[in-house]
């Protein structure tokens, strides 16, 4: 930054120069005094271009041969208003543009010349700038690999770099409704920004990043996409078929239902049975007794949502139910209730549960009825939607202690609530 500060105080002395270099030339005097007046602007937003511009005029009119040397000398401190006032690039070319047009026929080649000078030099630069925005190659990375649940948030770190490297180039990034940034504003040369994603459906997400780039000395600017670091999203259904499945390993392990009392373990009794702190304590081998548990408990569902996303949440509840009813009965008979009222049957036994709710969870319907205003509803649909009215439902629930669904459609069965039924809405 030395530099740019003596490259001040020397445009400052530049004035003299142009009224030594172009002495009989009232036209000389005139713009170097407007181009010293300029140097003591109060400082604000635009003055160095202000000055600059002043400075290119007040060179266009020194006779040849200084004009042309003057503009090349003037090219340094040129650079420095560039550095310290971030304008496009056309703020500085349009102005020397427009006087290159008239000082051709009216003036002659040679202030053609020294104005030619500057405007082709911000040019280049910046056609140059521009030229390693849009070639450099961008890449957006995860500190890790990202992993989460379909509902559920993932935070972590992107860290945005560039090969070659863009020196003090910054963006600003636009991400997906699904992405939130901590800030939107990062240098390119790897600056790292906290984030944070939510997917409301499973599925390897891949989102694109927009990202608006800016030049250091802000005379180009140009936009870019890069992927973002793929999301991989666990559906809800399978996250909880999976929990559920490591819940009834346990149980066979452990025993289904409550140790109501121990017995001295004989010959033949499984080892998982035994129960080690009350062994420990006898100093004897004991077995539990475990309570009987319940004969096939029954629970009904609504098999349709109004969208994927619903769908995905009722089979996440429906098989966290079951899960929690097989640790304590050796099966769990599942009703099916379509919405016209149809009914099928499932049988889930610990040894199943998996293969059986995949079949289950695969005869949930989506409807594909898209929310407007707070409300379900269809545009062009809604002629067509049938729902099994309360007494279908309820018909086709006989023998279920529990009825689950979606509650924008479980409310029509269970207002006024049935008895001896419980409605749990998802």
């Amino acid at each position: 930054m030395k530099w740019i500060h003596a490259a001040r105080l020397a445009r400052k002395a530049f004035p003299a120069l142009y009224v030594a270099l172009g002495l009989g030339h009232p036209a000389v005097y005139a713009l170097s005094a407007i181009a010293l007046a300029a140097e003591f602007i109060p400082r604000g937003r635009g003055h160095d271009a202000v000055q600059s511009l002043a400075h290119l005029a007040a060179i266009a009119a020194v006779p040849p041969p200084y004009d042309a040397a003057l503009a090349l000398a003037f090219l340094p401190l040129l650079e420095a208003s560039l550095r310290l006032n971030p304008r496009p690039w056309w703020a500085y070319v349009a102005p020397p543009s427009i006087a290159l047009v008239l000082a051709l026929p009216l003036a002659g080649v040679a202030p053609f010349i020294s104005l030619l000078i500057p405007a082709a030099y911000v040019s280049l630069k910046a056609l140059v700038e521009w030229g390693r925005m849009v070639t450099a190659r961008i890449a957006v990375e995860a500190d890790r690999k990202l992993r989460t649940v379909a509902g559920r948030r993932v935070s972590y770190v992107l860290t945005i770099s560039s090969r070659p490297r863009l020196r003090g180039v910054r963006a600003v990034i636009h991400a997906p409704s699904e992405v939130r940034l901590e800030r939107v504003g990062v240098d390119v040369g790897g600056d790292s920004v906290g984030a944070e994603a939510r997917y409301g459906l499973g599925g390897v997400k891949r989102p694109m990043l927009l990202l608006e780039l800016r030049s250091g000395d802000g005379l180009v600017s140009a936009s870019r996409r890069a992927p973002h670091p793929p999301i991989i999203v666990t559906p809800r259904a399978r996250r909880a078929v999976e929990v559920g499945e490591r819940l009834l390993r346990r149980a066979s392990v452990a025993g289904a239902g409550d140790v109501v009392e121990v017995r001295e373990y004989v010959a033949g009794d499984p080892v998982r049975r035994i129960h080690w702190k009350k062994s420990l304590k006898l100093d004897k081998y004991v077995v539990k007794l475990m309570e009987a548990p319940e004969v096939n408990p029954v629970i009904s569902v609504l098999a349709y949502a109004s969208d994927g996303e619903a769908v995905d949440r009722l089979g996440a509840a429906l098989a966290s139910a079951v899960a929690a009813l097989l640790v304590r009965s050796p099966g769990v008979r599942v009703i099916l209730i379509g919405r016209r009222g149809e009914r099928g049957e499932r049988e889930v036994s610990p040894g199943n549960y998996v293969e059986a709710m995949d079949s289950i969870m695969g005869e949930i319907e989506a409807m594909n009825i898209r929310r407007l205003g707070g409300a379900l509803g269809a545009a062009g649909l809604l002629a067509d939607l049938v729902i099994a009215r309360r007494a279908a439902v309820l018909r086709a629930a006989r023998g279920a202690g529990v009825i689950l669904g979606e509650r924008a459609w479980l409310r029509h069965a269970c207002r006024p609530p049935p008895r001896d039924v419980d409605c749990i809405a998802v």
